[in-house]
């Protein structure tokens, strides 16, 4: 038995694996250029629409607020996020002031006035 467990620790002694070559460089390096490939820094309408949300909640400006979280998106969800925000500002908003959440949120909601730009919205990818 001792011989085994001999051979067994010699074995795992010098049998090839990690940390026995000669190398200076980590065998896990990776490149110091980690920048993000296109698709995955687009931004969507789903991502405008959480931002948009806080725009109802006491914001001092909400078509500006509004317009920073568009900011960035492609002409594809910019129209998306847009058609939604005129939607709900065209079913809340009183001789153009501002919306509150409480008549933007069901808008959104399944029967609401603004239910299928919501989709749109959040669907988009």
């Amino acid at each position: 038995m001792r011989t085994l467990l001999a051979a067994v620790a010699l074995l795992l002694l010098v049998a090839p694996g990690c940390g026995d070559d000669t190398t200076s460089t980590p065998d896990l390096s990776v490149p110091k250029d980690m920048t993000v490939v296109h698709d995955l820094k687009t931004y969507f309408c789903g991502a405008a629409l959480s931002c948009g949300t806080a725009c109802f909640t006491g914001t001092a400006d909400q078509m500006t607020c509004a317009a920073a979280c568009a900011a960035g998106l492609s002409p594809t969800s910019g129209a998306k996020f847009q058609a939604l925000v005129g939607c709900i500002f065209a079913a809340c908003s009183v001789d153009g002031g501002d919306v509150t959440i409480e008549c933007a949120a069901p808008k959104i909601m399944q029967g609401g006035a603004c239910f299928a730009q919501a989709g749109a919205c959040q669907s988009d990818k």
